[in-house]
């Protein structure tokens, strides 16, 4: 039911967030964010204490990959979630359930994550990534929204859009978020002038 790329730059130390779903204020349901340590989103079937488990994981000083291995062995409903553990430094971690939403699944590289759930197929995906990659020399806001922009037109989520949110962490950060709208996109274009 939701569609996220989160993408790090090592040098500036900032981690950048597209976030959009057929659900109200998918960024406030899924995200947990630290400007220090990094970012976690917990989708498909969200929940805000596994969500504050994961950061404090990630505060600990575990990497990606770590945090989905603990989350594994203590949440029993961990098959019906997508998540994405993104720290400042080391490993990403990523992980769909089986009891996810058709379509759903996951991309990952050294420096950004892709996830999406109840999407119309993986080309949401695809697409999301091939557009942040585009044009490297842009400011991350606006590859963010390309990204998003994307994805939506290549299918997204199949109820379609009514929030998402474009966010920055660390300095400078910037959040600008869509709680419940039937024009998401158009309100975050507008919101990025």
């Amino acid at each position: 039911m939701t569609l996220t790329l989160i993408a790090r730059n090592p040098y500036t130390r900032q981690i950048g967030v597209a976030i959009a779903s057929g659900s109200d204020d998918c960024a406030g349901g899924s995200l947990y964010t630290d400007e220090r340590f990094g970012v976690v989103s917990v989708q498909a079937k969200g929940d805000r204490a596994v969500g504050a488990r994961a950061l404090s994981l990630l505060q600990s000083g575990m990497d990606g990959p770590q945090i989905i291995e603990t989350l594994l062995a203590e949440d029993r409903k961990i098959d019906m979630r997508q998540i994405i553990a993104m720290p400042m430094d080391g490993d990403i971690g990523v992980m769909t359930g089986m009891q996810c939403l058709h379509w759903a699944g996951h991309r990952i590289k050294s420096h950004h994550a892709l996830a999406g759930n109840m999407l119309s197929s993986d080309k949401a995906l695809e697409a999301m990534e091939k557009a942040f990659m585009t044009d490297m020399q842009a400011p991350l806001r606006r590859r963010l929204f390309a990204a998003l922009g994307a994805g939506v037109a290549a299918g997204g989520d199949v109820r379609g859009h009514r929030s998402g949110a474009i966010m920055i962490v660390g300095a400078p950060a910037y959040d600008l978020r869509v709680t419940a709208s039937l024009q998401v996109l158009d309100d975050l274009r507008e919101g990025l002038a």
